[in-house]
């Protein structure tokens, strides 16, 4: 998505936001990030199929509307059974991160529905055999409303910290926050410095 998009940038200090409805394709799953096998299946298949909508001219299969753009960056929503977030209570030790919930997404463009969604997951099979998390790929769209959004420098570790800022933020304001922690990921963990990872924090409000 283009960088002046106010849904993927934001500021290091909290601020309220209202997003509108959004396109996304998502998968779910559960357990530990670091160690778990499904949450790299889900990532390869949410890209692979991002990437194959983006191509797909080049194949002569565009959908209809079809317009060029960006393949977005990946996003999580976060929540563990019984709570309504991971940013609602105390930061999770490493035993707790097995009981996590999480959607993993990547938002879409305008011209994406369910029909367009639901062509592309079979062309990926056919390169990535054995990804179950292609199978279980949905089209979903996401209407967060008012929320208070914050970028985070540094290491996921250290997350709690922004997210308190963003509770005494909503507190400030009259608000309060309500339903999934939502993470939108514009660092690559794999190839930047823990200390120099961005990613944006956002929370629904009431």
């Amino acid at each position: 998505m283009a960088k002046a998009d106010p849904y993927y940038s934001a500021s290091v200090e909290p601020e309220l936001i209202v997003v509108p409805e959004l396109p996304f394709l998502a998968v779910d799953g559960t357990g530990d990030p670091n160690t778990n096998e499904r949450f790299q299946h889900a990532i390869e298949a949410l890209y692979g199929v991002s990437y194959g909508i983006k191509m797909s001219p080049r194949h002569g299969d565009a959908p209809a509307g079809y317009e060029d753009f960006h393949v977005g960056a990946l996003e999580g929503l976060w929540w563990t059974e019984g709570d309504a977030s991971l940013a609602l209570s105390a930061p999770a030790d490493a035993a707790e991160r097995d009981r996590w919930s999480w959607t993993l997404m990547i938002r879409q463009p305008p011209f994406v529905d369910a029909a367009v969604a639901g062509r592309f997951p079979e062309q990926l099979k056919a390169r990535k055999p054995g990804n179950p998390a292609i199978d279980e790929l949905r089209f979903a769209l996401l209407a967060e409303g008012e929320c208070v959004q914050c970028l985070h420098v540094g290491p996921y570790a250290t997350e709690p910290e922004t997210i308190e800022r963003m509770k005494r933020f909503a507190e400030q304001n009259g608000k309060r926050l309500v339903g999934k922690h939502h993470e939108i990921y514009l660092g690559d963990p794999r190839r930047a410095k823990p200390e120099k990872l961005r990613t944006v924090l956002r929370h629904p409000l009431i």
